[in-house]
């Protein structure tokens, strides 16, 4: 009992503040942490959920304070995937994605947390709320009903499975990216072809090259090296073949997204469909300004309706420049 209350108190990931100890977290310490703090917040929403009678501050702050370490060491286990890229953290982050999201998809689905919740929005001191605690109520039902509160068991469960294969494929589709990216170069001998770099991104590129065991100079598609040939490179035909393998990043064997975007599309539809939206981005955009998928074409069209002239004149003065 004691190694495992050593290990828990010496894991930066499981109390979180306001100052992030990146440089403490390792992959060891994320699903130990997450797997901790599920089990605190699931004893939390359990209090909740057999919550006698509800108030604003055993209900709703409580709920919103039950998962805030969870969420936080989440996005915090995930940010760090995302920007140190090593195969551990990569690998202890996919060991808890199915556990969180199926941790997170429970709460709503949960029907004693969900009746407290609507038997908190009946009481006198819900009903004479305004402002931000009004806002706040509002928004906790909305987000229960759309994330199949209402939903008959057969179809819980189907939303359960839906939500855990999304975040599972999504997972997939960004290492895709991240890897695509990563994996993509192009060599140079000498700094003949790239006349207009800055003398500081030729520095880089050089950098670069000389950090993979190559001579010469190496361009890729991170953001620094790409936009620097994007704004200053002079060989225009260069240009154009990085632009274009920018824009077929991660559409290639073995960082393939094709697929994945097909699967994303149908599942999330289907999941609208659940849930008594005609389409995802009806469901998306629900609380948002544009409201509804339709009215966010109308916009686009609205929108491209009135700019196309001026891109067409602007097209033509870009064309005679190049």
């Amino acid at each position: 009992m004691n190694s495992v209350q050593d290990s828990r108190s010496s894991n930066p990931l499981i109390a979180l503040g306001f100052d992030i100890p990146f440089d403490q977290i390792q992959p060891q310490h994320i699903e130990p942490a997450i797997d901790h703090l599920i089990e605190q917040a699931a004893r939390a929403i359990a209090q909740i959920s057999q919550q006698p009678n509800p108030t604003f501050a055993n209900t709703l702050l409580a709920l919103d304070s039950a998962t805030e370490q969870l969420l936080l060491s989440y996005l915090v286990a995930r940010h760090l995937e995302a920007v140190v890229m090593t195969p551990e953290l990569r690998s202890a982050n996919k060991a808890m994605l199915t556990k969180f999201t199926r941790f997170m998809t429970s709460l709503a689905l949960n029907p004693e947390l969900w009746a407290v919740v609507q038997n908190y929005a009946q009481t006198p001191e819900a009903l004479a709320l305004t402002g931000s605690p009004k806002r706040l109520l509002e928004q906790t039902i909305r987000s229960f009903r759309n994330n199949g509160a209402n939903l008959e068991p057969v179809q819980k469960q189907r939303f359960s499975e839906i939500s855990e294969r999304l975040a599972q494929i999504t997972s997939s589709f960004a290492q895709n990216v991240l890897d695509s990216t990563k994996a993509w170069e192009m060599l140079f001998e000498d700094a003949a072809p790239l006349a207009g770099l800055p003398q500081s991104a030729l520095n880089a590129a050089r950098a670069s090259a000389e950090a993979k065991g190559h001579r010469g100079y190496r361009l890729t598609l991170q953001a620094t090296s790409f936009n620097a040939v994007m704004d200053h490179l002079d060989d225009r035909d260069l240009r154009q073949q990085i632009w274009e393998a920018q824009h077929r990043n991660a559409t290639q064997a073995p960082f393939d997204n094709m697929p994945h975007i097909a699967e994303i599309v149908a599942l999330r539809h289907e999941k609208a469909q659940l849930l008594g939206f005609a389409t995802f981005a009806d469901w998306l955009l629900e609380d948002r300004m544009a409201q509804s998928g339709a009215k966010a074409w109308d916009f686009v069209r609205d929108l491209q309706d009135r700019v196309t002239p001026f891109f067409a004149s602007e097209s033509q003065s870009l064309q005679k420049f190049a």
